[in-house]
């Protein structure tokens, strides 16, 4: 749908807001619809008066019509971004209404036209995914972010602990969800956390794992539209899931890395990851295996045979990296050298 075609309703607010929505829909080529004919709306904008709460008409209509997008109309600071999307909304759009940040809202929840030129990526993207929880994922992402003077983003949203494994104090647990849920950040807005000794950067995962349920895949594209802008290279720690969250850097990843243990458990899971992939049609992209865990490169070879999976490095038991993890510091950089190697190459 063009946002030409989209058509907007109003609830709540008083009669100044519902002109602002009408010249500034007018202007963006929207329809506003008459009350009688909210239910028809592809965009619902709420706003508080005497009667409710912005929040509450927002918590009642995503009750109501579920897969409708809704936007909230703040009045000075309140309702904040956090507090909107908490209550279901997915944009959030503040007085006096302007032209621009009406289009803007209306493309970013839906209902623009998405036929145009495709996105062309601006940063190179590694994409690290475990075959299994606790294989070293996250381990892998913050060292090869150091390597690559990378910003780490954590996708494993509901468990990511990627600003405490890489070293790193992220000043702003919530950046990461208010980037995905809220008007379009600028540069100096990204909220990276950074190491102290200026050795990387990390959009941490939110501090609160309720919050994952926020950041749905139009989100998690918006973050890394925001990031891409800002940063030459990102490395993405997706956790172990092909899912909603993750998708969107999937889709952009310049190379991807499963990391799997060696074993029977690290085969059949880095297996499945990479029938996963091939499934999403990534199947030109650069994909290799790293094994955790062993010296054994024979062990290794055997997870990249039976996976189909290119063997790009093995990473063994070095004891110096649960020290660094003990004592809160990035992983040791020597114990991943080869890896880092071989990844920058597939980056090029």
């Amino acid at each position: 749908m063009s946002d030409r075609g989209a058509t907007l309703a109003l609830e709540g607010g008083d009669a100044a807001l519902a002109q602002e929505l009408a010249t500034a829909a007018e202007r963006a080529g929207c329809t506003v619809l008459p009350a009688s004919s909210h239910g028809r709306a592809t965009v619902l904008l709420v706003a508080g008066d005497g009667q409710a709460s912005a929040l509450d008409r927002v918590r009642a209509a995503t009750r109501l019509a579920p897969g409708r997008p809704v936007a909230v109309v703040a009045e000075g600071n309140l309702p904040t971004p956090l507090e909107a999307m908490a209550a279901g909304a997915r944009w959030v759009l503040t007085r006096p209404l302007a032209t621009p940040d009406l289009a803007a809202a209306i493309a970013a929840l839906g209902a623009a036209d998405e036929s145009g030129p495709p996105r062309v990526a601006s940063a190179r993207v590694l994409v690290l995914l475990g075959a299994s929880g606790g294989c070293g994922t996250t381990t892998c992402a913050a060292a090869l972010a150091a390597g690559l003077d990378a910003v780490l983003v954590d996708l494993d949203l509901a468990l990511g602990d990627a600003a405490e494994v890489a070293g790193i104090a992220a000043p702003h647990r919530e950046a990461l969800v208010e980037l995905a849920c809220a008007p379009a950040a600028g540069g100096g807005s990204l909220g990276l956390g950074a190491s102290p000794r200026g050795a990387g950067r990390v959009l941490a995962a939110p501090a609160r794992p309720e919050h994952a349920d926020l950041v749905d895949e139009r989100g998690a594209a918006r973050v890394l539209d925001a990031l891409e802008a800002e940063c030459p290279v990102l490395v993405v720690d997706a956790g172990s899931r092909v899912g909603v969250e993750t998708i969107p850097a999937l889709e952009r990843a310049t190379a991807i890395v499963i990391v799997a243990p060696s074993g029977l458990r690290g085969t059949r899971g880095a297996a499945r990851q990479a029938s996963l992939l091939a499934r999403l049609g990534l199947g030109a992209t650069p994909i290799g295996l790293v094994v955790t865990g062993t010296r054994d490169r024979r062990a290794a070879a055997c997870v990249a045979d039976e996976t189909g999976v290119p063997l790009w490095a093995v990473v063994g038991a070095d004891r110096a990296i649960p020290r660094a993890g003990d004592r809160g510091v990035a992983p040791p950089p020597k114990a991943f050298a080869a890896t880092l190697a071989r990844v920058a190459e597939a980056l090029a």
